[in-house]
């Protein structure tokens, strides 16, 4: 599961995975197009502090075995963008309604 960023350029989005089956512990190596994450392999299921890109997780089982999933943390649908904004439309509105 994910949760997206709260604004353009953020870093507050998060992630976890949930482990089915397998020999506990579970090693997890999470990583981005860059590469591996700072902190990780660790024996944590979830990641904090993720920009909106998408990201990948490697689960290793006590015996060796592997699987790799990823999951995609988006923008949150309410960032705030402005399109344009031009000085001589608000002189505009104050001077000449």
């Amino acid at each position: 599961t994910n949760t997206p960023v709260t604004c353009t350029g953020a870093y507050d989005g998060t992630a976890s995975v949930t482990v089915i089956g397998g020999n506990s512990p579970y090693t997890y190596q999470w990583s981005d197009v860059n590469g591996p994450l700072i902190g990780t392999p660790s024996t944590s299921y979830d990641v904090i502090g993720l920009y909106a890109a998408t990201y990948w997780v490697e689960i290793t089982d006590a015996t060796g075995c592997t699987i790799t999933v990823s999951t995609t943390i988006t923008e949150s649908p309410n960032v705030l963008n402005i399109a344009s904004f031009f000085v001589n439309d608000l002189i505009n509105l104050i001077f000449f309604k």
